[in-house]
């Protein structure tokens, strides 16, 4: 079988580097071929030393705006700026973009601890964000009205913030579970005309430039189940059920007993199919953050908000827009929450919905697979860098 070659620009030493990878024939996933175990260890090692992390925080009241209450003070909103020391200046070439990294539910930056490294390394800049709610940044309640179109409005704001401060290249979004349609919601409202005005965000969209989109395992809703979608007895047992566990008496006894940190671990060993990955580190990521007063108000506000948009209605409409954009989908095979085959929003069925979607799919991996299995994601995601943007 002949096998053709791709080069990732994968520097080795304080030098630019070059490493030519091969892969198999376009009708095979690349991910169906493992890349050498060793060398990966050694260069995401390499990756780690090399990689400068700057925290930032930014103030956002656009919230307050969407709920009416003006007068709320702006919330802060924390996110992480990475660059490779031995490449300071690979920001500022031209036609390489940057690259925002958005969580799932409950997670935070610390899940990109092995994808920043790899990027970085590669030559990008990379900017990884606590939603509001999650991690590092706050947690109001009351009248927030958590959903996938405000954090995709956080998104926007942040970018537009971030684009102040130089020359504006573009930016490549990436996300896990709902911050993969945090994502598309985000890109929709750039990139797609015909938005209904009451949905748009409150930030100049023409000035913000989206080059491209990496989703890993791309959630179907902020929650489970849509009532519509449903038939009439599943939809009143599904609205039951919410009642009955999420109001704030059970809901928050069941968040109590649940945020241990052995409970943590429990859940993240069913989502993740390489244990050892599944560490002190990423256990106490998220149990601290669980400890802030208003963490269990938050928890069930969200596991009460509406689903949001559907994944496949969002890449028609990109796929629709007059400016296309790139999207790398890489999805876990075992996973339990957002499922490969099955379900309301398959990942074998994204390339149904957009013509610029390219699917590799990761055997033996779980809901994030940019975690779970760094030494075959971090490959793929990377060669589909170095075909969308050249390198100089």
């Amino acid at each position: 079988m002949e096998h053709c070659a791709f080069t990732v620009l994968l520097p080795v030493s304080l030098e630019e580097g070059r490493r030519a990878i091969p892969c198999p024939p376009k009708h095979v996933s690349l991910c169906a071929r493992r890349f050498p175990r060793r060398s990966v260890k050694a260069l995401v090692a390499c990756q780690a030393q090399r990689c400068v992390t700057t925290p930032g925080r930014f103030h956002w009241n656009e919230y307050g705006r969407k709920s009416g209450n003006l007068e709320l003070d702006p919330q802060i909103v924390h996110y992480e700026t990475s660059v490779h020391d031995g490449r300071t200046d690979a920001h500022q070439q031209e036609g390489v973009p940057r690259v925002l990294l958005i969580h799932g539910f409950g997670a935070n930056t610390t899940c990109w601890r092995a994808t920043v490294p790899a990027l970085t390394c590669a030559g990008y800049e990379v900017v990884a964000v606590d939603l509001l709610g999650f991690g590092q940044s706050d947690k109001p309640v009351g009248p927030v009205p958590y959903s996938i179109e405000l954090w995709a409005q956080l998104v926007l704001d942040l970018v537009a913030y971030l684009d102040q401060e130089r020359p504006n290249h573009g930016w490549v979004l990436a996300g896990n579970s709902i911050g993969s349609l945090t994502a598309l919601q985000a890109a929709t409202y750039v990139l797609c005309d015909g938005q209904d005005a009451s949905s748009q965000p409150n930030v100049t969209s023409s000035s913000i430039w989206i080059r491209g989109l990496v989703l890993f395992n791309c959630a179907g809703g902020l929650v489970s189940f849509r009532s519509e979608d449903l038939s009439a007895p599943l939809a009143f047992l599904w609205k039951t059920f919410r009642g009955a566990l999420f109001n704030d008496v059970v809901g928050n006894l069941f968040f109590e007993r649940f945020r241990s940190p052995s409970n943590i671990r429990s859940v993240l060993l069913q989502v993740y199919r390489n244990h050892t990955r599944v560490d002190d580190e990423l256990v106490s990521s998220i149990f601290m953050p669980s400890e802030h007063p208003n963490a269990s108000r938050v928890f069930l506000q969200v596991l009460n908000a509406e689903a949001g948009p559907r994944p496949s209605d969002l890449l028609r409409a990109l796929d629709a827009a007059e400016q296309k954009v790139p999207i790398c989908v890489i999805w876990g095979s075992e996973d339990p929450w957002t499922p490969l085959v099955g379900g309301f929003f398959p990942g074998e069925k994204y390339p149904e919905w957009n013509s610029r979607l390219e699917l590799s799919v990761v055997p033996n991996c779980g809901h994030l697979p940019m975690d779970d299995d760094p030494e075959t994601v971090n490959p793929l995601m990377l060669s589909w860098f170095a075909k969308q943007f050249a390198m100089k």
